[in-house]
């Protein structure tokens, strides 16, 4: 999320709010109805959810390029 003001962060969502954010964002959810569930449930299921702030292109490359890759079992 932009915020003008911000320290750039990067810290773990719940995958259900991943889920719902995903869902109200995404413009033709609702016209796809359970192939469009089925595809952000399985993207989710499958990434690691993040919420990101940064208040400009440069600190989010730098916080982005200094955070390590994560892995999941």
């Amino acid at each position: 999320m932009f915020d003008r003001t911000a320290k750039p962060s990067l810290s773990h969502m719940p995958k259900e709010e991943a889920f719902i954010k995903l869902t109200n964002n995404a413009f033709n959810y609702h016209l796809l109805g359970k192939v469009a569930f089925d595809t952000l449930a399985q993207l989710v299921n499958d990434c690691e959810t993040c919420a990101f702030t940064y208040s400009s292109t440069e600190s989010a490359l730098e916080l982005l390029s200094k955070a390590p890759p994560t892995q999941r079992n």
